[in-house]
This record gives C-alpha cells, structure tokens and sequence, in this order.
C-alpha cells in the first residue's frame, strides 16, 4: 500500500508460508524510508509504502500485522495509551465473581470518559499554540508545528483511537479543515459516545 497515495495498494506476490510472507513484508516496509527516530516515521508515514498479508486458497487465518507498530518500534516512537481507562469491572468487598449491573456499567463509563478528556487535556493543553486541530471527514486530527519541543511523538495524529493514531499528514491537509480545540474535544468525546452506544448493543 502506498502511504503516499493512501488507500491505494497492489499486489506483491504469493508464498508458501506466513513466514516466508511475513519477512518480505517487513523488507518492502523497511526499504521505503531511511532515517530513523521521529523523522524516520515522519517519512514513511508521509512516503513510505505498508504491507499485509491476506491468507489464499484456504490457507489458515494468521495474526494481523499491524505495519504501523512496526515501524514505531524501529523508529523507537512512544505510543500513548488510554485503554487503562476502558476498565469496566467493579471489585465488590464481599463478591469476588460480581457483576456491574446496567446502572453500574453507566457511572464506569462515564467516568472513563472523563479521565479521558482530562488525560488528553494534561497532553494538549500546554501545546495548544502548538498544534492544528482538524476535521478530517468527520476525524479529529492534530498536526504538531514544532515537533522538536513537543511531548506529541508523532507529527500527525487522528484521535478516533484510544492514545491517538498515526495518520498521513498528506491526506489531513487534502481533506480536513481546520477547526478550534473547543471543537476538537468536542469531537473526542462524541466518538467516545459513538463506541460506548456500540458497546451498550454488543451487550
């Protein structure tokens, strides 16, 4: 897949085993950019081409290889983690095996989504004169300015996953327009409500 021209892939070749698949896709990866360290995920991000592996003629289904986590762990780039906040469980004093009831289950969760608001305030607010917020097709993005002096390890984010998730720079400036923080928090939250309604029907 080029990350260039996003969304548009070819493809590459079949193999025997995943294994064998598996190293070729890490090669065209790894060919793509050349730096290392925030500038090299910059650029693949930006020019770089990703990989996946599709399973053919009956082949047995395989761990999905997520090429992004490849490339921030060569590239040494921290991610931010908020899934620490989406724990729904309630430890009763004297029932070990209890079970939050609806009621339960609405107080949780709207108290992790306000950690969430608050933890993403702690990290945005000293930055705001730092960062482009963005609506991009209905994602709320942040582009960092200055990524020397910023705590973001990515220059361009999209918000609709838990810690943020690396998105191509290229594509946020064809597609987004610009929108206030205000607006961007806004956003946040509601994608928060959007997974919480998904969740409350899955229940």
């Amino acid at each position: 897949m080029d990350m260039y021209n996003y969304g548009e892939s070819y493809e590459h070749s079949d193999y025997f085993t995943a294994e064998e698949a598996l190293c070729v896709v890490k090669e065209i990866i790894l060919s793509s950019f050349k730096k290392r360290g925030k500038e090299g995920y910059d650029e693949w991000m930006m020019f770089g081409e990703s990989a996946y592996i599709t399973p053919i003629n009956g082949a047995p289904e395989i761990p999905k290889f997520d090429s992004q986590q490849f490339v921030r762990e060569i590239c040494d780039i921290p991610i931010y983690d908020f899934t620490d906040l989406d724990d729904e469980t309630i430890k009763h004093p004297d029932l070990p095996n209890y079970q939050p009831t609806d009621g339960d289950l609405v107080v949780i969760r709207l108290l992790n989504k306000k950690n969430k608001i608050k933890r993403l305030r702690a990290l945005l607010d000293p930055e705001v004169n730092n960062i482009e917020f963005m609506d991009v097709e209905g994602v709320a993005v942040t582009l960092t300015k200055n990524g020397e002096n910023s705590k973001l390890s990515r220059y361009c984010l999209a918000w609709d996953r838990n810690g943020g998730r690396a998105f191509p720079a290229v594509s946020a400036r064809r597609n987004g327009a610009p929108i206030d923080y205000e607006k961007f928090l806004r956003m946040f939250e509601d994608d928060i409500d959007a997974k919480t309604q998904k969740s409350w029907l899955k229940d």
